[in-house]
């Protein structure tokens, strides 16, 4: 049983080393995925960025003809690359988008976290207002009586 593992795991080795598109329906779906990722963060920002306007700006029908259908393009150029790319030049795209990609979502998380935390602070100081306010109401009444 363990030759039988040992074989299996040498002729995938042997087809993944040999083969350059074995590996592309694995690319395909991680890559989809990883765009997603950078889609649903840019997602989340926008209604804090527009504010009222997002839902004008983004519709069902937008997101799926121009989202969707482009995470998808990206992700079958991504994977098939391989075929018409040199496998050097195919690595550096891919290194560049992914780090592009891992920089735009921490800058999109970063704004929204501040964003959160300024909203946090002005509710906070709300809270503390309406609580000192009828405090400061009776304090006043009180020499007059």
């Amino acid at each position: 049983m363990l030759a039988l593992g040992w074989q299996t795991s040498h002729l995938m080795l042997h087809l993944h080393e040999n083969i350059p598109g074995c590996n592309c329906i694995g690319d395909l779906f991680s890559s989809s995925s990883f765009f997603g990722v950078v889609a649903v963060s840019l997602d989340r920002f926008l209604p804090i960025h527009l504010h009222l306007r997002y839902q004008e700006l983004v519709t069902h029908k937008r997101v799926v003809t121009i989202v969707v259908i482009s995470i998808w393009v990206l992700s079958i150029f991504d994977s098939f690359s391989v075929f018409w790319i040199p496998r050097n030049v195919c690595l550096l795209i891919i290194a560049v988008i992914g780090i592009i990609g891992l920089i735009l979502t921490t800058m999109v998380y970063s704004r929204i976290y501040l964003a959160v935390r300024r909203h946090k602070n002005q509710i906070q100081v709300l809270q503390v207002q309406q609580v000192i306010q009828p405090g400061e109401i009776a304090n006043f009444t009180e020499p007059y009586k």
